[in-house]
């Protein structure tokens, strides 16, 4: 090995290396000045050379992937209980019957995309039961696929946008029988955020500023099922963001936008909340909205954009600090509406 570069191709190999030994090659002369990138390609190296340089509590800390922003509890902020009756209602109806959730929920207007992520990390450990599955493959998805790194052309791009009732549901049917996990049975293998989404198209034409809606985010995995055993095949993750707003559909709202990536399997620990300074993780409690005021941050006729802007700015900063919508809306005032003066101000106040 000559230098660094003739590394380059193990930098990805190792990632949990904890001895490295260089001796005898040309590259041994460049340790003292390549050390510090050495360290950065393989965050649980411990030894180089036979020379300690890292602490036992670095690697440790690497070895559990901690971050500089600790991972906190899914943020769920719901209008009605309307965004939590739709999940519900979504992935076991997704599973069984998708021309009746096709109807239900989408109409002439609504839009569906679907994206094939192939270059997504896969999970370090795979469970049980995988080695016995077919290795993962995605011809019954390639070419529907709207990931608009790989897709540079327009007509194909156009082409692969799918809009009102009708075409979604023929896309759907097209593609793999699905088995999600059950929401109640097994909760940790989902990550579901919910917020609230104003100035959305008023589908009866009667608000020129746009209704209020719900934007929600799904993380989560499924297994493909074989149709003549009904046993699983195969094993992906996936993330779903949808669009809410009020319409015709299943309880008074349809489905605006419905944007599905799908990727490898890659498990959930990543969205495991993590200990903050020794205190257990948040629960998906904490991180609800401490006060919420019916049509706050959502637009309405007699509102303007600079309104609307400002009760978004006072429900961050409410949700982030746990201060009430009054005491926000003053301190943003005070900080002459800027979110990070308020937050820090906040922080000297405490």
């Amino acid at each position: 090995l000559k230098d660094l570069r003739s590394l380059d191709g193990w930098r990805w190999k190792f990632r949990h290396l904890d001895h490295l030994v260089l001796t005898g090659n040309p590259i041994e002369a460049e340790i003292l000045t390549e050390k510090d990138e050495i360290l950065k390609w393989y965050p649980t190296l411990r030894i180089l050379n036979g020379i300690q340089v890292r602490a036992d509590e670095d690697i440790t800390a690497a070895s559990k992937g901690k971050l500089p922003i600790p991972i906190l509890a899914a943020s769920f902020r719901d209008e009605a209980s309307i965004g939590e009756n739709f999940i519900k209602q979504f992935f076991p109806t997704f599973d069984t019957d998708r021309i009746t959730l096709a109807n239900g929920y989408y109409d002439a207007q609504s839009t569906f995309s679907l994206s094939v992520n192939t270059s997504a990390p896969r999970a370090s450990e795979q469970p049980v039961g995988h080695e016995k599955m077919k290795p993962l493959a995605w011809d019954a998805y390639i070419k529907k696929s709207r990931n608009l790194i790989k897709v540079t052309h327009l007509p194909s791009r156009m082409s692969r946008a799918y809009v009102g009732t009708e075409a979604i549901r023929d896309l759907w049917t097209s593609l793999p029988s699905t088995r999600h996990p059950d929401l109640l049975g097994e909760p940790q293998k989902w990550l579901i955020e919910c917020h609230s989404l104003p100035g959305l198209p008023d589908p009866t034409r009667q608000s020129p500023g746009g209704v209020g809606g719900l934007i929600v985010m799904v993380h989560g995995e499924f297994y493909e099922i074989d149709q003549a055993t009904g046993q699983p095949i195969m094993e992906r993750s996936f993330d779903r963001t949808f669009v809410l707003g009020p319409g015709g559909g299943v309880g008074g709202i349809r489905v605006i936008s419905d944007i599905l990536t799908l990727r490898a399997w890659g498990g959930s620990a990543a969205w495991v909340p993590e200990s903050v300074e020794g205190n257990a993780a948040p629960t998906s409690s904490s991180t609800q909205h401490p006060q919420m005021v019916d049509g706050l941050g959502i637009s309405g006729p007699s509102k303007s954009e600079e309104q609307i802007q400002k009760e978004a700015m006072v429900l961050e900063l409410s949700k982030g600090t746990g201060m009430t919508v009054e005491y926000s809306t003053m301190c943003l005032e005070q900080s002459g509406w800027s979110l990070e003066g308020a937050a820090k101000a906040f922080e000297l106040a405490k």
